[in-house]
């Protein structure tokens, strides 16, 4: 990726659940806003990139099973 403010964002995951990863960029009280759902997990470490201007952004994983 070439914008230099991308981040990768990393978690470890569980076995037979899905995760959504939600960002904002005002703690506390922001909305939080999805930056990518459906994520079925492996049981590994998971990485995602959010290829924009992440430099003031919050993460936040949310897991559900399926």
């Amino acid at each position: 990726i070439s914008n230099s403010m991308s981040r990768a964002i990393s978690f470890p995951s569980s076995l037979s659940r899905v995760y959504q990863v939600l960002y904002t960029t005002n703690l506390p009280g922001g909305d939080w806003t999805t930056l990518q759902s459906g994520i079925i997990s492996t049981g590994g470490l998971v990485t995602i990139t959010d290829a924009n201007d992440a430099s003031s952004r919050h993460y936040s994983i949310k897991v559900n099973r399926p």
